[in-house]
């Protein structure tokens, strides 16, 4: 009985224990007026001190998922050292949800250990938003108000990023500066850069151009299909590459085997050549 009654006390102590180092307020609402607000005041002591700041919100009133999102801030004192300009801390924030309702952070420092943050807000970010605080003997002041940072303050703009440090594991299709990936595990809007591709085979090579039975087609015939359709057989038109775009994998099959066939008759044409020139040296000959 005393054993449940000590697990019992220690776990209640833990949790005013958590309860000391989180705080939540109510974050304001901008109504229709977007812009840089006054969120608050941060209170935290220098010797690399930590504080994780969540913002829940939205733009808009009417209860859609696409109006929502949310917004995470970590920020951490220095050890009374700047990198930049005498601010001694750094940080980053990062966004997600359906809609990006934070489109910058700016902290202004008022000393070592005080820090006030602004945010461009968008409009409506809802009567119900929040402000979260999670931090080891910090302490946040509310104070939102629609106000732009000071001119010539020691600041900071905090650089927005969400980096994955560990291997990611979708199962879900992702989008990528587009709303709906139409079925793709992977949608763009936009250009990719990378270092190399790698598609797997899903179709036939068309290594099958050169086994003896493959029917070359006649170049009359080629010939009158390009005059036709103002493109090569077997080749999607410009049209249909505008509607559908282009399968990378599909293409590179397609025109690899153009230039086998290609390659086929140019053997071909070769061997005509040297049959004409061996035919040219004969009446040479006998022309003697």
């Amino acid at each position: 009985m005393h054993k449940i009654t000590r697990l019992i006390i220690f776990f209640l102590l833990a949790g005013f224990h958590l309860q000391a180092f989180s705080q939540q307020f109510p974050l304001g609402n901008t109504i229709h007026l977007a812009g840089w607000y006054r969120l608050g005041t941060l209170s935290l002591t220098q010797q690399g001190n930590d504080a994780q700041i969540t913002i829940v919100g939205g733009s808009g009133y009417n209860a859609t998922n696409g109006q929502n999102g949310e917004c995470q801030i970590h920020f951490r004192t220095s050890n009374n050292e700047s990198n930049t300009n005498g601010f001694l801390a750094s940080g980053y924030f990062s966004s997600t949800g359906s809609l990006k309702f934070i489109g910058a952070v700016r902290v202004v420092q008022l000393n070592n250990s005080t820090w006030d943050f602004y945010a461009l807000l968008a409009t409506y970010t809802g009567n119900g938003a929040t402000l979260s605080l999670l931090a080891a003997g910090g302490n946040w002041t509310p104070g939102f108000m629609m106000a732009s940072p000071p001119v010539g303050a020691v600041s900071s703009d905090l650089d927005e990023k969400l980096t994955y440090q560990s291997p990611v594991f979708y199962s879900y299709p992702v989008s990528i500066g587009v709303a709906d990936p139409k079925g793709y595990k992977l949608a763009v809007g936009g250009g990719v850069v990378a270092e190399s591709v790698n598609v797997k085979l899903q179709a036939n090579w068309p290594d099958y151009v050169f086994d003896s039975g493959y029917q070359l087609p006649d170049l009359s015939e080629v010939e009158n299909f390009i005059s036709v359709n103002k493109h090569l057989p077997d080749i999607p038109s410009e049209n249909e590459i505008k509607t559908s775009g282009i399968d990378v994998a599909d293409i590179n099959t397609r025109l690899l085997k153009k230039i086998e066939e290609l390659t086929l008759y140019l053997v071909e044409q070769q061997k005509d050549i040297k049959s004409l020139r061996r035919e040219l040296e004969v009446l040479k000959s006998k022309s003697k």
